[in-house]
């Protein structure tokens, strides 16, 4: 955007993974974006101006903080002020195995950095056999650090049937995500009461303790 605000001109579009130079932040309108979950009540006021002269919301790019990361426009740090130096980092290949516990298999694996270049993960179905529908998965970060998984489980690459996120954590970690609804675990709690009484698997048992809509690193 040309400023802060949604109202000013749209001159195109940032894309997924793109790094950015943050000059100057600005205060401006309120909007949601990506990352609104991270914030309470989604909304937030916070935009910073790139160095190509654009004006970006800080709800759509991860600066790994919710307070300013650059100076205020204006305030002299502004709008030549040099890109932050980077201290040298050792990249890190992280790699391990994800799986969907209601069965649906893995179609796609984004992995959100925060302090290396976010992307697709490869990932490839392994040999073995096993009771949940299961992915290998391979990453780089340039920079290492910490990350977190976003689990595309059922659908297709382009239209996932459930978005499934993990928390930040560092090295190479494998993942169980809970695609089932609260609806489904309490249906099957009904049922497993009628048909198998006290013997039978609670939905907790059945998830390993993975809330709803979660990945757990494992």
């Amino acid at each position: 955007m040309t400023d802060a605000s949604l109202g000013s001109r749209q001159d195109g579009w940032y894309n997924p993974g793109d790094r950015l130079t943050l000059v100057c932040s600005k205060r401006g309108q309120n909007v949601k974006g990506y990352f609104s979950f991270n914030i309470p009540g989604g909304w937030d006021n916070l935009w910073y101006k790139t160095s190509d002269g654009h004006f970006v919301a800080d709800v759509d790019i991860e600066t790994g903080t919710l307070d300013a990361v650059a100076p205020a426009c204006g305030s002299g740090g502004g709008n030549h002020a040099p890109p932050p130096s980077q201290s040298p980092s050792t990249s890190e290949t992280i790699h391990g195995q994800i799986g969907c516990i209601n069965n649906a298999s893995p179609v796609g694996v984004w992995i959100e950095a925060r302090s290396s270049t976010s992307g697709w993960a490869s990932h490839e179905v392994p040999i073995e056999l096993g009771g949940l529908s299961k992915v290998n998965y391979s990453y780089t970060l340039d920079h290492g650090g910490p990350y977190s998984v976003h689990v595309g489980c059922g659908g297709t690459p382009e239209h996932w049937a459930t978005d499934l996120r993990s928390e930040y954590v560092s090295g190479s970690q494998d993942f169980l995500c809970n695609d089932m609804n609260w609806i489904e675990g309490m249906a099957w709690d009904i049922i497993k009461g009628r048909v198998f009484g006290s013997f039978g698997p609670s939905a907790k048992k059945l998830t390993q303790n993975v809330p709803y809509g979660k990945c757990n690193a494992t």
